[in-house]
């Protein structure tokens, strides 16, 4: 069974988390979108299929910090290895993906209000690594 530890995140990271989310969900998006080809197979809907995927994600984030339950990503990882291949993202891209936004939050939120953060980013890129390989 997977699971993810509670998240124990500092109210202070957590308020400096939503208070860049749009500059984490911009810088994201664009830094995505610069690598030449990856996203091509989306047209013209590359940007929003990124940006709501990622909104998606920081919300759900934010809920499981506030109450202090991992859990939900879970459930999200999970509906996402059946929903993104719809949109053309397979599970090693997803994974990058969220590679990317662990070093986003990094580079924008001071390191201690990202670590928390960062860690339970790089815990769902190992579920998501976990739920691929199933069947």
């Amino acid at each position: 069974m997977n699971s993810i530890p509670a998240p124990d995140i500092s109210s202070e990271a957590q308020s400096a988390f939503k208070q860049n989310h749009t500059k984490i969900i911009d810088t994201l998006v664009a830094r995505l979108l610069s690598e030449p080809g990856q996203f091509d197979h989306l047209g013209d809907q590359a940007e929003s299929v990124l940006r709501t995927g990622f909104e998606f994600t920081s919300s759900s984030l934010e809920a499981c910090m506030r109450v202090n339950d991992a859990s939900l990503l879970i459930d999200q990882l999970r509906w996402a290895k059946d929903r993104l291949p719809h949109d053309g993202i397979g599970m090693e891209r997803m994974i990058k993906n969220l590679q990317v936004y662990s070093e986003v939050i990094s580079e924008i939120l001071p390191e201690n209000y990202s670590s928390g953060i960062v860690e339970l980013v790089q815990n769902m890129i190992s579920i998501q690594q976990e739920i691929a390989k199933e069947n």
